[in-house]
């Protein structure tokens, strides 16, 4: 049964992106993962609504992760107009760290920030047509402290929305990764997927060996490739590497087993709102334990069990 806090649309696949520390690569993950679901279309040839959600960033707002994917986009895109079916969005900025703040600076509240995410995917889900995806990109590692001082895996915990996790090859990368991901498992995320960028060593290997064993994908992906001094060259450098990493077919199965696992759940959760309606079709609701002998009483049923479940192509159904 879905919890008041979660975060789940029939039609929407929506996906939190972590990291094992900042500056690991989860904007330039995020971009391509957004520019490979741009690119796919469904049956009838329409597309998949795609978007890309900052829930907080802090420094200089241009510098934000959302506009790097924004120009990313506009890169790829060579110029043309941003797609109506692409969204991307920075829902709050603090333009300090927890460390740097006064006692008299107002801070963000977590229930602020949560509101703001899930109401932002709903609207993202109710888009016509129905159907899509949804990057939640996090900040540094899950360890870090919000504005409210709070860490941030235990904040984002009760939405309880499937995770990537992108980790690192270098030095004493993959133990981080590890680590990480156990961090994440701890606090009972579902983390799908563990992406490593290669570095030219060996590293990635042990990382592929150790989460195969835990039946978790692990992606070993081509290096970002070095900053260029000259801007035009870098921005062709990128939009070449984010092209042909969408296309490749690590992405592209990922993607695959991400829209298969996410049907799954849906069909659980329809079976489960089946089984929960026939129960009371199975027999006379007077027999049921807690009903009032006088009709004009209010149950225990009526006080407590107000249930609303959606499932997609069907009826919505109220107890």
């Amino acid at each position: 049964m879905q919890s008041p806090s979660r975060i789940f649309h029939p039609a929407l696949r929506v996906y939190q992106i972590w990291g094992t520390h900042q500056g690991v690569g989860k904007t330039v993950f995020s971009t391509i993962l957004a520019w490979a679901a741009a690119r796919s279309k469904r049956a009838k040839g329409a597309r998949d609504h795609v978007g890309f959600l900052k829930p907080l960033t802090i420094g200089k707002l241009q510098a934000s992760d959302n506009e790097v994917v924004q120009r990313a986009f506009f890169g790829l895109l060579q110029g043309k107009t941003l797609p109506t079916f692409f969204k991307s969005r920075t829902l709050f900025h603090q333009a300090k760290s927890v460390e740097d703040q006064s006692e008299h600076e107002t801070a963000l509240k977590d229930r602020s920030l949560l509101t703001g995410i899930r109401e932002y995917v709903a609207a993202h889900a109710d888009l016509d047509p129905p159907g899509g995806w949804m990057f939640l990109e996090t900040l540094d590692d899950p360890e870090c402290r919000l504005p409210s001082g709070n860490i941030q895996a235990d904040v984002y915990s009760p939405l309880e929305l499937p995770a990537i996790l992108v980790g690192s090859s270098s030095g004493d990368g993959v133990d981080k990764t590890i680590k990480t991901y156990d961090d994440l498992r701890r606090r009972n995320y579902d983390v799908r997927a563990v992406a490593i960028f290669k570095d030219g060593t060996e590293n990635h290997l042990r990382a592929e060996e150790y989460f195969k064993e835990l039946q978790v994908r692990c992606l070993p992906l081509r290096p970002i490739p070095d900053h260029h001094p000259d801007e035009r060259k870098d921005r062709n450098t990128m939009r070449d590497y984010w092209s042909a990493m969408a296309r490749s077919h690590a992405i592209r199965d990922l993607l695959a087993d991400l829209y298969v696992t996410h049907n799954q759940s849906v069909m659980k959760l329809e079976a489960a709102n089946a089984a929960f309606v026939e129960a009371f079709k199975d027999g006379p609701l007077d027999t049921a334990p807690g009903i009032p002998a006088n009709p004009h009483e209010k149950s225990v049923w009526e006080r407590e069990l107000k249930f609303s479940f959606a499932v997609p192509g069907k009826h919505r159904h109220k107890v």
